[in-house]
């Protein structure tokens, strides 16, 4: 019989790994190439799953698909930025060229629709993320851009009139 040893733990281990000999990996989905957008524009768009990579905000992938968009203005100006969509519950994101989020918005367009306006303080290249409030949000929608002079006053009854 032998006598009993105890484990002696010390050192380390590293592993390397020089191939992968399993199955084939599946490839990731494309993700949505970015659309430029001028002021006054009216898209129409659809969010499909099948075509889109997941939204990941601050390191967390929510599971939700996105359509991306850049908007360039040559100066400062007022913009109001409208997502509508019979299909799921619109979220619209802004953020500035360095990456860095100035706005999001869920519901402010009525309804489930989304409405940012933001005074953009300087120009260049803005980016839009179009996205479902629920990760299975997909299908058709409309999105507006709006640049002006003024912002415009939004009533809770969808009326809209120009303000100072």
């Amino acid at each position: 019989m032998h006598p009993f040893v105890p484990p002696v733990i010390c050192g380390f281990m590293a592993l390397a790994v020089t191939a992968w000999t399993g199955p084939a990996l599946a490839a990731p989905p494309a993700c949505p190439t970015i659309s430029e957008l001028d002021c006054d524009a009216l898209v129409a768009g659809e969010l499909d799953a099948g075509a889109a990579c997941a939204l990941v905000i601050n390191g967390r992938d929510d599971g939700s698909v996105f359509d991306r968009y850049e908007l360039r203005l040559t100066e400062d100006k007022p913009v109001t930025i409208t997502l509508t969509s019979a299909d799921f519950d619109a979220f619209l994101y802004l953020y500035d060229a360095d990456g860095d989020e100035l706005a999001f918005d869920d519901d402010s367009g009525g309804g489930t629709n989304a409405r940012v306006t933001a005074v953009l303080e300087a120009a260049g290249a803005y980016r839009l993320d179009v996205n479902g409030f629920f990760a299975g949000g997909v299908g058709a929608y409309s999105l507006s851009v709006t640049c002006g002079d003024r912002l415009p006053v939004v009533f809770t009854n969808g009326f809209e009139a120009q303000g100072d």
